[in-house]
């Protein structure tokens, strides 16, 4: 079969990448999807990454062998290097890149990436979710600021995934009566949130991965909770019961930290985080939210603050709401993809 010339192309590692986003591509800029069935999965290890990396060629190869040209490509994070490699070797080209959820945590990716941006030509491009990341990576990985394309980080879809049944995560609820919650996988300092509420009397719910593995379950004072890998539709009732939410971030390299608390920014929750360029995008103390340096130290004095002045904190939590509307839906997305898309070099 003759090999076709096509004009767009999305590639992603599974059905669930992205979702509404892929939608948005495929339906409303024409762009055709390819995708690799890697199974569906928000969260996935180092190793995992990498074996997608290595296993990633053969099968993105087999599925593009019709498709020897593209001329612009959105491609899903780290397949963006698998499909680099195809063109090295000559059995892909496309003329135009852009790997999109571009981020970095730690420095065995950024060494990693640095190899890997070996392959690059001027006219791949990256889309980072944070103002921050611009300046990060023209520093760590030499990229020229015309590569780099900021694109907010907010919500696609405010439709919450419909439980089949929340009986028991309702009944949970009921018995825990107030507490405070932190949540997610990505560069999260549980361990320092966990020390801070040994010795505080207020109850702590977290819900995180089984790779957290700082998260010690059977060391657990009797106000702390956890609940590990469960479905989005429980992540939103606790969301949504909580008097406040932390967020507990460890380092201040690439993003993390927005899906909560865009989640935390919508319903409206006095929100602690810790002070991140990624965060400042989206809250700061005189924009809805309290930003604390060091969690061991500063943690406690604001959750003083919000025991005894609740008013206050539901006038922070009121005021990232009204950031969240005007900054973060999908409409601010749309424009912003829509214009990078269509207007780098």
């Amino acid at each position: 079969m003759s090999s076709l010339k096509v004009g767009k192309v999305l590639i992603l590692p599974d059905h669930s990448s992205y979702r509404e986003m892929s939608t948005y591509l495929r339906e409303q800029l024409g762009y055709r999807s390819v995708c690799l069935d890697f199974g569906e999965s928000s969260i996935r290890s180092k190793w995992v990454l990498i074996r997608q990396l290595l296993f990633g060629a053969p099968k993105l190869a087999a599925r593009l062998k019709n498709c020897r040209h593209i001329e612009q490509c959105v491609i899903i994070g780290h397949l963006a290097f698998v499909a680099k490699c195809l063109r090295l070797v000559g059995l892909v080209s496309f003329d135009r890149s852009y790997c999109i959820a571009f981020f970095l945590h730690s420095h065995f990716w950024i060494r990693v990436a640095r190899l890997l941006l070996s392959l690059d030509s001027h006219t791949d491009h990256y889309i980072v979710f944070s103002t921050a990341e611009l300046e990060f990576y023209q520093r760590t990985l030499g990229l020229d600021a015309s590569r780099l394309h900021y694109m907010p980080y907010g919500h696609w879809s405010e439709n919450i995934p419909a439980s089949q049944d929340m009986k028991e995560e309702c009944e949970q609820l009921g018995e825990l009566g107030e507490f405070y919650f932190a949540g997610g996988y990505t560069n999260r300092d549980y361990a320092s949130l966990i020390e801070c509420f040994r010795h505080l009397p207020q109850r702590l719910v977290i819900i995180c991965s089984h790779l957290n593995s700082d998260v010690q379950d059977d060391v657990l004072p009797e106000n702390i909770f956890v609940l590990r890998d469960v479905p989005s539709a429980t992540f939103e009732a606790y969301v949504k019961a909580a008097k406040a939410a932390i967020i507990p971030l460890k380092r201040d390299t690439g993003a993390s930290g927005q899906s909560v608390l865009l989640r935390l920014m919508r319903d409206a929750k006095p929100i602690v985080v810790t002070n991140n360029a990624t965060i400042r995008d989206y809250v700061s103390e005189h924009d809805g939210a309290y930003v604390i340096d060091d969690i061991r130290r500063d943690l406690p004095d604001v959750i003083s603050k919000i025991e005894r002045h609740p008013d206050e904190a539901r006038r922070r939590g009121l005021r990232a709401r009204q950031r969240y509307v005007e900054k973060f839906t999908r409409s601010a997305m749309e424009n912003a993809l829509s214009r990078i898309l269509h207007g780098a070099p």
